[in-house]
């Protein structure tokens, strides 16, 4: 019996500042390399603010949720 490989889901949670101007935290390049092992893996990495999500819960332009939500299944 072969199991299945399931795509995996990062979920990158910011400041609300850094996810609407969408610069690059620090150290973001290092940790993409090491997610995706250098390339090797894909995954889906998704940037979001809870934030944003919470205090902007009506302005759905940037909202991350469906994305979310979406990618889970």
């Amino acid at each position: 019996m072969f199991l299945t490989a399931k795509p995996i889901v990062y979920l990158l949670n910011m400041s609300k500042e850094d996810f609407l101007s969408d610069k690059k935290l620090p150290n973001e390049d290092k940790l993409m390399a090491a997610i995706t092992h250098n390339g090797k893996h894909p995954t889906r990495v998704i940037r979001y603010s809870v934030e944003y999500e919470q205090e902007e819960a009506e302005d759905k332009s940037k909202s991350q949720i469906d994305t979310i939500i979406q990618s889970g299944y």
